[in-house]
């Protein structure tokens, strides 16, 4: 998202997206300059806008408002005491959906 047009859209998609309560628009619009970093860093030619959008709103948030990188730190620093750890892909169903989901609805309009 190299073009300032397209990032606007982008923005402004994000925002529909997440759909936020007039109180949390600050919230919303912080999120959407976030998601950015997010759609530079993903493979964007295999996912439509729209997917892109969701994708990276729910990275955003993923990494930056739920306890995800906490426990995948955690999860890896038990890997390397014992062999038994957590995988990636059990850190990020532990924390993705559910807490993503969750974030999301509470901020919401009419919640």
């Amino acid at each position: 998202m190299t073009d300032p047009v397209d990032q606007e859209t982008f923005k402004a998609a994000v925002i529909a997206y997440l759909n936020f309560s007039e109180e949390n628009k600050d919230l919303a619009e912080e999120i959407a300059g976030e998601a950015l970093a997010w759609s530079d860093s993903m493979a964007s030619e295999r996912l439509s806008f729209e997917q892109q959008v969701a994708f990276a709103s729910r990275a955003c948030i993923r990494h930056t408002y739920t306890a995800y990188d906490d426990v995948l730190i955690e999860n890896t620093l038990e890997q390397s005491d014992i062999t038994m750890g957590k995988s990636y892909e059990e850190s990020y169903e532990e924390t993705d959906v559910d807490a993503v989901t969750e974030f999301i609805q509470r901020h919401r309009k009419g919640r």
